[in-house]
């Protein structure tokens, strides 16, 4: 009985002792300033929405604990470093994803896949950057897509549109005559022959059909069956394999 007691009693010192390192601890590391260097790619408008939040959580955060919520709060920080200065007061610094691409004219995807707000960046950093289309921009761009783009050619971007039309699927449109498309599978490997054998069937559509009936149609080269181009209109379900 006394054996039963005396664990009792060890495991109330025991609780009473981590709460007390835990309120002790925030204490010690509880934010009362805080000046934040920005990464030279951040707008005013991220600036602004996270001094906001640190205005509402700081004094109830821990350094640590409060670097890994902004972390959450803004995905699009990389990464949230701090220095104590004198006392409670701190020095934040918070450096930010990579932007790779511009998506549907008022998004950034980041090199981490994300998704975010054009708005977050400074124009200087992102007006040399290529345009894509994406269908759904809360999703992101998965990794094995992201690896894709980053490995493509800057040929494809400045002879196609690209629009990532789900997870797995790409399709590229012809800037020129809109009417020419390709459809293929992210792991296919479109290499500079792949490529110059479909600007051929393009060019052969042209010279197969008249004028008149090229610009009424939307063709589609489907790459995603092996070894094969598979040619079809839009809307057409009958397609003609021509490799």
């Amino acid at each position: 009985m006394k054996g039963l007691r005396g664990l009792f009693f060890l495991s109330i010192v025991i609780a009473f002792g981590m709460v007390f390192f835990k309120v002790l601890s925030e204490q010690l590391f509880a934010f009362k300033k805080v000046n934040i260097v920005f990464d030279p790619f951040c707008a005013e408008t991220l600036q602004h929405e996270v001094k906001n939040y640190l205005d509402t959580t700081m004094l109830k955060k821990c350094a640590p604990a409060l670097c890994k919520d902004i972390k959450q709060h803004f995905p699009i920080a990389k990464d949230i470093t701090y220095w104590q200065k004198n006392g409670n007061q701190y020095l934040l610094c918070i450096n930010v994803y990579q932007p790779l691409y511009i998506i549907n004219q008022n998004y950034i995807m980041l090199e981490s896949g994300l998704i975010t707000k054009k708005d977050y960046f400074v124009h200087e950093s992102t007006n040399s950057l290529y345009h894509l289309s994406v269908a759904q921009e809360n999703e992101g761009v998965s990794e094995s897509l992201t690896s894709w783009l980053t490995e493509s050619s800057d040929k494809l971007f400045d002879l196609f549109t690209i629009h990532l039309i789900n997870p797995k699927e790409i399709l590229l449109t012809d800037k020129h005559t809109k009417q020419f498309t390709i459809r293929f599978h992210y792991t296919c490997r479109f290499t500079d022959e792949l490529l110059t054998r479909c600007l051929s069937v393009k060019n052969e559509i042209a010279v197969l059909e008249s004028t008149k009936t090229v610009l009424g149609n939307c063709w589609v080269a489907d790459l995603r069956f092996s070894k094969q181009i598979i040619l079809y209109k839009r809307g057409n379900n009958e397609g003609k394999n021509v490799l």
